[in-house]
């Protein structure tokens, strides 16, 4: 007599168990790398939205007084001068170093600028990078560096 089976074999099962278990685990690690780039790529675009408000702020400091605005920098010399400028005010001549410069919404991002002569007699240009840095949860310090040439149009 022959016997019909009509199941799977455990093997069968356990074959199947394993590849659609792999399956799951190479999608779930797929999905997880896509949204941390996705947040990272948020944090990007916000970074850059706040170092362009930063160059627009200090657009229009240059173009209240130039020569009060070129005597806040390098005071003609072409090293750069260090801003900490998260509140955008002159007053943090230095590099961001303590927790309490942490700005934004949410609140990771250290906002700096450095200004730099362009050597001339009298001043008519100086360089600006204002540079928007912050750390993501996996450790990795991230940064969007914008520059600009600002000059003067008028004497």
């Amino acid at each position: 007599m022959k016997k019909n089976s009509r199941g799977f074999s455990l093997i069968e099962i356990l074959i199947f168990t394993s590849i659609f278990s792999l399956f799951f685990i190479t999608v779930a690690g797929v999905v997880s790398i896509s949204l941390m780039n996705m947040k990272i790529n948020e944090h990007k675009i916000i970074a850059t939205r706040y170092a362009q408000q930063a160059i627009e702020w200090l657009t229009a400091e240059k173009e209240d007084d130039w020569v009060v605005f070129t005597n806040r920098d390098t005071q003609g010399d072409s090293n750069p001068t260090t801003y900490c400028i998260g509140s955008l005010n002159w007053t943090q001549q230095r590099s961001c170093i303590n927790p309490d410069d942490l700005f934004g919404t949410p609140g990771i991002y250290i906002r700096e600028m450095e200004i730099t002569d362009i050597l001339a007699d009298p001043v008519t240009q100086v360089n600006v990078t204002v540079t928007v840095s912050w750390q993501e949860a996996g450790g990795l310090t991230y940064s969007v560096p914008v520059n600009s040439v600002l000059s003067v149009w008028e004497q």
